[in-house]
């Protein structure tokens, strides 16, 4: 008997402490809080840590030609099929290996050709190509009846070699037709490597005057193209 009154008057006493805490408004839990963060702990959290280098007389873009004579755009009496080719070296050396962009930019500053008769195309390789021989595609005038018909005659070129001879260059973007004088942008952001030593990036720059079934006598007979290509770092 006075062990079931002692149990009886345990279940009160816990019913009346949950009573008062649930109904007290300035009840709440407490516990110990530890600052560790120091920023600097295992992983360094926190840290906002930087540091500045600096830019030496030796860390350089050399934009320029290659060493061999780049190429150019010279050919007189072409005939539709022809093809020239021009070189562009970007040396970039730096100690952090930091690349650069460029941008490259073909600027006609006379054009006698109808639009859409002269292609020309961007691409990029690691290693130096010798395009410095006359008539690197090794383009030959032909002829040949049209259509069969022996009373006239059209006149053409064709090149033994292509644009794969730039051996390990790849074309960058699309090919684009000179149409007028409107600058024609080849590259907005070409990245070119650097190292502490000296990286070499160069570029090919293609013009074809298109060869195509259909008189030009009009649209590329007796015409001639003249500009230039430029390149500025961005």
């Amino acid at each position: 008997m006075e062990k079931k009154n002692m149990v009886l008057l345990t279940v009160i006493a816990i019913a009346t402490l949950l009573v008062a805490v649930v109904g007290a408004t300035f009840a709440y839990f407490t516990a110990n809080v530890q600052n560790s963060f120091g920023g600097s702990g295992t992983n360094n959290e926190g840290n906002t840590n930087v540091s500045t280098g600096t830019v030496k007389d030796e860390d350089t873009f050399v934009i320029a030609e290659p060493d061999a004579n780049a190429g150019s755009f010279t050919a007189t009496d072409a005939y539709p099929g022809h093809k020239e080719v021009a070189a562009i070296k970007v040396s970039a050396k730096n100690a952090n290996n930091t690349p650069g962009q460029v941008k490259l930019t073909y600027t006609p500053s006379a054009n006698d050709f109808a639009d859409d008769q002269v292609k020309i195309s961007l691409y990029k390789g690691g290693s130096g190509v010798d395009v410095s021989a006359d008539n690197f595609f090794n383009c030959t005038k032909g002829s040949a009846p049209v259509d069969g018909d022996p009373t006239k005659i059209k006149f053409y070129e064709t090149c033994t070699k292509s644009e794969t001879d730039l051996t390990g260059a790849t074309l960058v973007g699309t090919t684009k037709y000179i149409n007028g004088t409107t600058p024609i942008v080849l590259a907005t952001s070409e990245t070119v490597a650097s190292s502490a030593a000296g990286t070499d990036t160069y570029f090919y720059v293609v013009v074809e005057v298109e060869n195509k079934d259909e008189s030009q006598d009009e649209a590329a007979g007796g015409k001639a193209l003249t500009g230039k290509i430029s390149v500025e770092l961005v």
